[in-house]
């Protein structure tokens, strides 16, 4: 295969040190190989740990609604309530869910392939536009009576309808493209995918989606039998799949200010299983697979897996967390200078110049070493975060922008349960002196009798031996404190409490055009991301899908679907709306249900309203309000039948007029 740079047999290998099994002995070029991931991965795991891995541990124990060990100690030390008043995992799950709303929506596509405005003409096409052109008018050019008026408008004229008949061809094959990519979404996983990226979004201040990588899936299929009944038959097949990538396990190269932009690291784990399934597959190397399998290297574990571990509920003391019989994987996109590769043992064709290379580490063994497949050399990784910082990988997320409400939150909440569990009961102040010997002055109990001595009296100035106080009751202000930070939470994220089902909405909130309003005016901050999320991950990931289709299908669906064409979303914003125009409509209705109103729409008005009201709620728009040609109709047999009635009346009244005067 061009472009791999491992041997894959001991003859292609030249003289080198022996791994950990016996016989199988690996190429210095695969070494250095493996150094220089090494050396890559070390760089990235160091300043990820050093700068970034405190943040995402914040950010995950926000949303499950855990302190910070410091902060946990303090108050512990202080006494009183832990409680922990999770505000954060609201905010989040609201957001992942409007964002999912709008961006896999149910039964629709918030993407598009669509034709480019002006198709490029194929060379054979502008020269059959000239010959027609030529031959419409050689004749009247013999005798003198055409004009270069008359060339150049007919040559417009016939290059336009060329240009609208490539249009339509090309609009066509987007249709048939649009519904092949729409399958293999569907089958790689993209949407299930792309819904795990948005949790990540919502949660950690980056969230990174990877595909399409190619994978062997089983499919099943059915064929007839030799009795003439249905039989199964279970094939693999190579097909792009989908998945978002734990940012956990992701390591971007120190101040990399894309994925594109220097080298990218991710921790992969494959279990034993899956690693044998790769011997003898295009791009691995079995020689290196076999080793191992046969001397499986030690556990990778980084800082933080054991934490990591606890906040997701697995099981720390098998593995760390991980499955059994797993190792880890560094999976390495970079860009290398030809040189380096020649050195590899791999030809190029130019020494000076860098080449994209996908490498997998698997302990000191490189089961995998490839060119970067894609034509452009981009890296499979598309990145987002819930506010991006220009030329940052890393964003802000939702638990850091409002950790300052999350603690305000707690603290009021914390001491509204101290002061509730304070205020239980009275509090007692006891002179021990007075009591008498042996008195167990540490209960307090109905009817219960406290003997003291009364010579100390003057003493005591006449003081009570006991005295009881009931501590006061602060519920309300905290409860106006805690709301406070609420509603300050809604401020930082910009994603208010109405918009997920909070019905405590005051003022203008308060009527359905208010609330729409209020709605509309939210869903601004909704956009900023879902336009982000559009432009940054999703539609670059269906054209990489696109390009893919392009390169590696068959030659019959390559003639069908090839053409000038562009991937963009598709009425995201409109959708965002959808709901709100609903209820304009539905307020449209009834405000203009009225005889005024009937008059000046006419019924034929009202029918074209009630037909865009059917089409929005899903509904058959045709068997619910009849066509125009039946309306009227209808509208004419109602006014046929009224004149009838007309007609009839005054002879019926002539008729008993003429009786009186009888």
């Amino acid at each position: 295969m061009a472009g791999l740079l491992i041997a894959d047999s001991n003859e292609d290998m030249k003289t080198g040190q022996e791994s950990g099994s016996e016989g199988v002995v690996i190429a210095p070029v695969v070494m250095r190989l493996a150094s220089h991931v090494r050396s890559c991965f070390q760089q990235a795991l160091d300043f990820k740990q050093r700068e970034i891995l405190p943040r995402l541990l914040k950010c995950q124990r926000l949303k499950k609604g855990e302190y910070e060990s410091e902060k946990l100690m303090a108050i512990r030390a202080s006494g009183g309530s832990e409680m922990f008043f999770n505000i954060t995992e609201t905010k989040c799950e609201a957001f992942s869910a409007w964002i999912t709303e709008i961006l896999i929506p149910e039964g629709e596509r918030s993407w598009g392939i669509a034709p480019t405005p002006i198709p490029s003409l194929p060379p054979g096409v502008a020269q059959s536009v000239i010959e027609e052109v030529v031959s419409r008018f050689r004749e009247q050019a013999a005798m003198g009576q055409v004009t270069p008026e008359m060339v150049a408008s007919a040559a417009e004229s016939l290059y336009d309808q060329r240009l609208a008949q490539l249009f339509d061809e090309a609009s066509k094959r987007c249709k048939r493209m649009e519904k092949k990519i729409e399958d293999q979404l569907f089958e790689g996983g993209f949407y299930d995918a792309l819904s795990e990226f948005i949790k990540y979004l919502s949660e950690f201040p980056i969230a990174i989606l990877k595909g399409p990588v190619i994978k062997m899936k089983k499919q099943v299929t059915w064929v007839d039998g030799p009795d003439g009944r249905p039989t199964s038959v279970v094939t693999e097949q190579p097909m792009p799949t989908w998945e978002a990538v734990d940012p956990m396990l992701f390591y971007p190269a120190p101040n990399a200010r894309s994925v594109n932009d220097a080298f990218v690291c991710e921790l992969c784990e494959y279990s034993m299983a899956e690693l044998a399934n790769f011997k003898g597959v295009e791009g691995y190397n079995t020689a290196a697979i076999d080793a191992v399998l046969m001397n499986p290297p030690s556990p990778l574990w980084v800082n933080g897996d054991s934490e990591r571990a606890v906040l997701d509920n697995r099981d720390v003391s098998v593995n760390s967390g991980l499955p059994g019989s797993t190792v880890r994987a560094v999976e390495f996109w970079g860009s290398v200078p030809g040189k380096m590769l020649v050195e590899w043992g791999l030809q190029v064709s130019d020494e000076t110049a860098y080449h994209e290379v996908c490498a997998v580490l698997i302990g000191d063994q490189i089961i995998r070493a490839v060119v970067n497949p894609d034509p452009l050399g981009r890296r499979p990784y598309y990145v987002d975060s819930f506010i991006c910082r220009p030329k940052n990988m890393y964003g802000r997320s939702i638990p850091e922008k409002m950790e300052d409400c999350q603690n305000g939150s707690n603290a009021a909440h914390r001491t509204l349960i101290n002061n509730m569990a304070m205020a239980s009961g009275p509090q007692v102040a006891v002179d021990i002196s007075a009591l008498a010997p042996g008195q167990d002055w540490t209960t307090i109990a109905p009817w219960k009798v406290w003997p003291y001595n009364g010579l100390k009296a003057a003493a005591r100035q006449s003081a009570k031996p006991l005295d009881f106080f009931q501590p006061d009751i602060i519920a309300d202000r905290c409860m106006t404190i805690g709301e406070y930070f609420q509603n300050q939470s809604d401020e930082r994220t910009m994603i208010p409490r109405y918009s997920y089902g909070e019905n405590d909405v005051s003022g203008a909130g308060q009527t359905a055009s208010g609330l729409s309003m209020l709605m509309s005016s939210a869903a601004r901050s909704i956009k900023r991301v879902v336009r982000s999320v559009s432009r940054t991950t999703q539609c670059p990931a269906i054209e990489r899908q696109y390009t893919w289709n392009l390169l590696f299908l068959d030659n019959t669906d390559f003639a069908a679907m090839k053409g000038d064409a562009k991937v963009q979303p598709r009425g995201v914003l409109a959708m965002m709306v959808k709901e709100q125009m609903m209820m304009r409509r539905s307020e449209f209705l009834q405000m203009t249900n009225n005889p005024s109103d009937l008059q000046i729409m006419g019924i034929e008005g009202r029918a074209h309203v009630l037909r865009e009201v059917a089409g929005e709620l899903g509904l058959e728009r045709d068997k619910i309000v009849p066509s125009e040609e039946v309306l009227r109709a209808k509208v004419q047999q109602t006014l046929n039948q009224q004149a009838q009635e007309g007609a009839s009346v005054p002879e019926e009244e002539n008729a008993e007029t003429n009786g009186g005067n009888e």
